[in-house]
């Protein structure tokens, strides 16, 4: 793997970006590198993550096309503005679809510092069916009333979207996009992350369940409802401490994300 990296012969983007910048890069580039461990990207190029370049509100980083997942490294990011236009030097170009999607997300929720957006088969699955996601995994708990839906009327890449982007998704840290895929947003790089993780889960476990044909149990929601209500609270002390983990599998994989 890092053969295929060296053959990519870009600059190191360290000593030219700031301190903070550069750390976004790194947990940026450690999150495409799971996302491949985890197979998120398949041969789908529509699946791109991206950061908010945290001392430059106005900007973002995501993905260049035409790179696989596993050969990101830090300095292979390309920093946008709202609009996707390109702010650093690469042989490489923006995708629209993800300078519209990500950039709207962004200007809808100023606390929002990262977005992940996906087309798993398991979560296009689940976003074309009527009844959406169930609480019925402990995993899919934690979306309970905590998630939106955006109805599907077109191709991504529509800047004109944005807004009925940023109404379906709401307050929330996650999103089913309808016929689509899926969407989180977080406070951190590893939230949006960690939320991307149990939401593809929930979705897989649903679908699983279908699948043998038989009756789902689905539990009441006085039930479902506090239960919910105290993942909230866990959710919160344990996303950090989780990205933690996935950043020492993403060394063990393969450190070259970090140049």
């Amino acid at each position: 793997m890092s053969a295929v990296i060296t053959k990519l012969n870009l600059p190191s983007m360290r000593e030219r970006v700031s301190a903070e910048e550069w750390d976004a890069r790194v947990q940026l580039a450690a999150c495409y590198r799971l996302g491949h461990h985890f197979g998120w990207q398949g041969t789908n190029f529509g699946t791109h993550l991206s950061a908010r370049v945290p001392d430059e509100p106005g900007h973002f980083l995501l993905m260049p096309v035409g790179l696989w997942f596993d050969e990101i490294t830090a300095s292979s990011l390309i920093k946008v503005d709202m609009s996707g236009k390109k702010l650093n030097d690469s042989p490489y170009r923006v995708n629209g679809g993800g300078a519209a999607l990500h950039g709207g997300c962004y200007l809808a929720r100023p606390e929002v510092m990262a977005v992940v957006h996906t087309h798993t088969e398991a979560g296009v699955a689940l976003s074309m069916l009527e009844c959406g996601l169930l609480p019925v995994s402990m995993a899919a708990v934690r979306f309970h009333k905590r998630i939106g839906y955006y109805e599907f009327k077109g191709p991504g890449d529509n800047m004109g979207d944005r807004a009925r982007l940023a109404d379906s998704l709401g307050p929330h840290m996650a999103l089913i996009m309808r016929n689509h895929g899926l969407l989180s947003v977080g406070g951190t790089i590893g939230e949006a992350f960690v939320v991307m993780c149990v939401l593809e889960q929930a979705c897989s476990s649903q679908l699983r369940a279908m699948q043998t044909g038989a009756k789902l149990m689905v539990p009441d929601e006085e039930i479902v409802d506090p239960m919910a209500v105290k993942r909230d609270g866990m959710n919160a002390r344990n996303n950090d401490m989780n990205w933690q983990t996935l950043m020492r599998l993403a060394d063990r994989i393969d450190p070259s994300y970090r140049q």
